[in-house]
């Protein structure tokens, strides 16, 4: 490993690309962005919104009463009874994770494993 020491007269003529790659942190920067960003986004195409795959806090905490108690955990550790007998936020938080899931067509990898 190769290590290069700057007197503190290079020092600022070493960090000169940082002006360069932070420039958009300005007002006009910032208005240079929008710009670009207001002439693309007419053409945007995304995926179709589908509320078929809705999840609501009502249905998710009805699955988690309905799950069976007394069973062995999963591949994190968690039991039925961890969620069964969590905060009431959890329903809500969960429901919120799984439809971002869905809208970003993404879930994570640990999810197909059991």
């Amino acid at each position: 490993m190769l290590m290069v020491f700057l007197t503190p007269m290079q020092l600022p003529n070493s960090l000169c690309h940082f002006s360069r790659a932070c420039s958009y942190n300005t007002v006009s920067g910032a208005a240079k962005q929008k710009a670009m960003y207001d002439a693309k986004r007419p053409h945007y195409v995304g995926a179709a919104t589908d509320n078929s795959f809705h999840f609501d806090a009502e249905l998710v905490e009805t699955v988690i009463n309905k799950m069976k108690l007394g069973k062995a955990a999963g591949l994190d550790g968690l039991t039925a009874e961890h969620l069964h007998y969590s905060n009431s936020i959890l329903p809500c938080v969960l429901s919120k994770r799984f439809n971002c899931m869905m809208a970003i067509g993404r879930v994570p990898t640990s999810f197909g494993q059991s």
